[in-house]
């Protein structure tokens, strides 16, 4: 799984913020990207005024680029990802690392594995 996408197990550092619609996400992608390159305080110094001004709720995670979804295929530190269809939530990217074959990526591989194998596992399944 690793050797076939090695870019998939990138690690991203990202600011998810979901909004109360998606009226207001897409506001906020207009917004973010007027505002051109983060400022010296990075997308963070963005999110309290995103949260307090717009209603978003803010998170900081690590994923790996794969489950981030085909927006994040080539992503950047500093991209605006979003938001998907109706949804109401935009990703602002603000690091990305290279994979590794690490404990992590392994951990993150054997738990799509046992998720493929589940969602299979659920199709076989009678219901009696």
């Amino acid at each position: 799984m690793f050797a076939a996408d090695p870019g998939g197990h990138d690690r991203l550092c990202v600011l998810r913020l979901r909004y109360p619609g998606p009226e207001a996400a897409r506001a906020a992608v207009a917004r973010l990207g007027e505002a051109g390159p983060f400022p010296a305080a990075g997308p963070l110094g963005l999110a309290p005024g995103e949260v307090l001004d717009h209603g978003a709720d803010g998170e900081m995670v690590r994923a790996f680029r794969r489950d981030l979804g085909p927006m994040a295929a080539t992503a950047v530190a500093g991209d605006v990802l979003g938001p998907l269809d109706q949804g109401a939530e935009v990703t602002c990217v603000l690091e990305v690392r290279p994979a590794v074959l690490d404990d992590a990526t392994r951990r993150g591989i054997e738990e799509s594995l046992f998720e493929l194998w589940l969602a299979g596992r659920g199709r076989e399944a009678k219901l009696e």
